[in-house]
């Protein structure tokens, strides 16, 4: 469109001095005609480039909270149900259930919190690099390029008994006969990028971990 609107006004630079002797020029609204043209143009160049390096940028956050994810997971199923569930206390085991991260509200319906009694507030499991926090952690880190800006990704952890049918199915709440009872392990990731619905993107998932200790089990609605 660009290079049409240019050849226009050459065509029309080209005919006027050729019919009067190269005197003639254009007019004051052919001119404004151009300037708005090629304005409009440039606005659609700037948009469509903007809208690329968003997406962009979107799409290596993403894989950074996937890859944060995907090691959360691993890091769970490498550990003991005690320790999954050692250093959660009660309290904040509690606050993170009530108030939960974007995108974790449907994993927790399915199941029901899970906390250690022996836990102190304050003091964390031993050995503090093998819990997993009730109250959640944040990781800085760069985003693509060494000069582009750092972006804080938070990390949250749930973790909750559900049941798992004996004729297959999806772990419930609800205990059937025969089922096995699990540990459910939900991660949710969560940073700020324009992409995503008032800039708050998210990515959680989770894991099924077979339970074979005594962690405590709330009642319901407790």
């Amino acid at each position: 469109m660009l290079r049409r609107a240019c050849h226009a006004v050459g065509a029309r630079l080209s005919s006027r001095g050729a019919g009067t002797g190269g005197d003639a020029g254009l007019t004051l609204v052919e001119v404004m005609i151009s300037i708005a043209i090629i304005g409009t143009v440039m606005t659609s160049l700037t948009m469509f480039f903007s809208g690329t390096m968003t997406t962009t940028g979107y799409e290596n956050t993403r894989q950074t909270a996937v890859q944060l994810a995907g090691a959360a997971i691993e890091k769970a199923r490498s550990m003991s149900p005690t320790a999954i569930v050692g250093g959660r206390t009660l309290a904040d085991s509690t606050a993170a259930w009530n108030s939960p991260a974007t995108g974790a509200a449907p994993y927790l319906a399915d199941m029901t919190m899970v906390y250690d009694d022996g836990a102190v507030p304050g003091v964390p499991a031993s050995p503090p690099p093998y819990w997993l926090p009730a109250a959640g952690t944040t990781v800085t880190l760069k985003n693509g390029s060494s000069s582009g800006p750092p972006i804080d990704y938070s990390e949250d952890w749930y973790i909750g008994r559900c049941y798992l049918p004996a004729a297959g199915g999806a772990c419930a709440k609800a205990k059937l006969a025969g089922s096995v009872e699990m540990l459910r392990v939900v991660v949710a990731i969560n940073w700020t990028s324009r992409a995503c619905a008032a800039s708050n993107c998210s990515y959680v998932t989770s894991t099924l971990v077979s339970s074979d200790s005594n962690p405590t089990f709330p009642a319901a609605g407790s």
